[in-house]
């Protein structure tokens, strides 16, 4: 029996909201930074604050949800991402935004990886997955888009405090749909095993080493890659990834099960997000949107509806995922959606105050929108495709950690290298991402494996 309606809308709306927040501060910003009277380091934190804490807990999430009830997770993900919401739409205070902020940051780890794990879960049939997985990776470039649109909106209009409390009615909307799952979607085997499965060692540990190396990315832009702050935080998440591997590969109940590796795709995955992520997600965003208003003087406004091609181009790309990935090999998809997306990069690094908007922004942003569906696509669909039942949690964990590390990386690199001169100078960073992104073709060209699903046998459906 295939899954529901209401498990589709509820796996897509909570793709959504995670997306949506990772750009949705951006136009807000400047607002923020007036009215709460922030230093230049309480507004970086308040992007990174989220991508720190979504990527240190994006593994243990992806844990949990192989073994635990699966309605139970989506709900105090929703709860927890509600809550977070409401506390920073009424802060009075720095610290109180960026602890909302970090709030968010694990409602939304929850979210992202249960609700892919349910994906790769309750589609057990390559057509439905590969629609769903569309439908999935063009709802994060939508996301992506619409956080800026609706930002933009919202602080035009309202205020800097609607982009956070809009998430509240959201959340109750996703959370509807859960109750409607009719049965306790608990994966196949896991029934009585109960947190036993998890190796909470093994979570602490990966969490803790993200989380500084995180803080590292987060504190280097603002007070310099070589001060003690940063080369603490550093040396705490390189002694903690060491602990961590070692214990790992003494565990009975590992995090990461060293068996995980060996199935296809999963490394090839990985390497490809971490080059995608640093290159082409919140980076780029975030620098887009500086540009267009520290530079081109755009308006909240006016910033936000200029990513409104964006979200029409994913939106128009994922009806076509399934039908590409029937026709063409995963390697040669991946390889035009990096190639596509280095195109764009390198079309957005001629921006110039000057630059007219439909030949000097839109081109890039359309290429960037276009390759953006259709690498998620494929990274996750093969980063998962050949995982077991009680794999597929920690394999879509293991590359949203990826992508989110990637993530904050990029933000942090691109922030720094486009205020490497007077001003903000986008030629440097967005030439680079785009050298970084031509080298990850030619290495996908090179060594990325044909993946091909392994045959299993008969499992559980969906639920109705």
């Amino acid at each position: 029996m295939a899954p529901s309606g209401w498990v589709v809308v509820t796996l897509v709306a909570a793709q959504f909201m995670t997306t949506l927040d990772t750009s949705i501060v951006n136009v807000a910003l400047p607002d923020m930074q007036r009215e709460l009277e922030m230093t230049r380091a309480g507004v970086q934190s308040v992007v990174t604050a989220y991508l720190l804490v979504l990527g240190g807990f994006l593994l243990l999430s992806g844990r949990l949800s192989d073994v635990l009830d699966a309605r139970r997770l989506l709900r105090a993900g929703l709860i927890v991402f509600a809550v977070a919401s409401a506390v920073g739409g009424l802060a009075w205070s720095p610290a109180m935004l960026i602890a909302a902020r970090g709030g968010q940051g694990l409602g939304a780890a929850l979210l992202t990886s249960t609700a892919l794990a349910l994906i790769t879960r309750l589609f057990t049939d390559q057509t439905p997955r590969r629609r769903m997985l569309s439908r999935w990776s063009a709802t994060g470039s939508i996301g992506f888009a619409c956080g800026a649109i609706l930002g933009g909106v919202l602080v035009q209009w309202l205020s800097w405090r609607a982009v956070l409390l809009v998430n509240v009615p959201l959340c109750a909307v996703a959370a509807i749909g859960t109750f409607r799952m009719s049965v306790a979607m608990t994966p196949p085997g896991a029934a009585g095993r109960g947190l036993r499965g998890v190796g909470i060692g093994g979570a602490v540990l990966a969490t803790s080493a993200a989380s500084a190396w995180m803080f590292a990315l987060s504190w280097g832009p603002t007070y310099g890659w070589m001060s003690p702050g940063t080369w603490a935080a550093a040396t705490a998440g390189a002694a903690l990834t060491v602990m961590f591997v070692l214990g790992e590969r003494r565990s009975p109940d590992p995090l990461v099960p060293t068996r995980l590796f060996a199935v296809p795709g999963v490394i090839a995955a990985n390497v490809v997000m971490l080059a995608f992520g640093i290159a082409a997600t919140s980076g780029v965003w975030l620098v887009i949107s500086l540009f267009l208003q520290h530079v081109a003087d755009y308006s909240p406004l006016r910033t936000g509806m200029a990513f409104l091609p964006l979200a029409l181009i994913a939106a128009a790309a994922a009806p076509a995922g399934p039908w590409l990935q029937r026709r063409y090999s995963t390697r040669t998809l991946l390889i035009a959606g990096l190639i596509v997306v280095s195109v764009g990069l390198g079309l957005l690094s001629q921006l110039q105050r000057s630059s007219s908007y439909v030949t000097g922004l839109l081109p890039g942003m359309l290429c960037v929108g276009g390759g953006f569906v259709l690498v998620l696509l494929t990274t996750v669909a093969v980063a998962t495709v050949n995982a077991s039942e009680h794999q597929r949690g920690v394999a879509s964990g293991l590359v949203n950690t990826t992508a989110q590390f990637a993530g904050a990386l990029g933000a942090a690199l691109y922030v720094t290298l486009a205020r490497a001169t007077d001003g903000l100078n986008v030629l440097l960073p967005f030439t680079l991402a785009a050298v970084l992104l031509g080298s990850t073709a030619l290495l996908t060209a090179w060594r990325f494996p044909m993946i091909t699903p392994r045959p299993r046998p008969a499992t559980l459906e969906g639920n109705g």
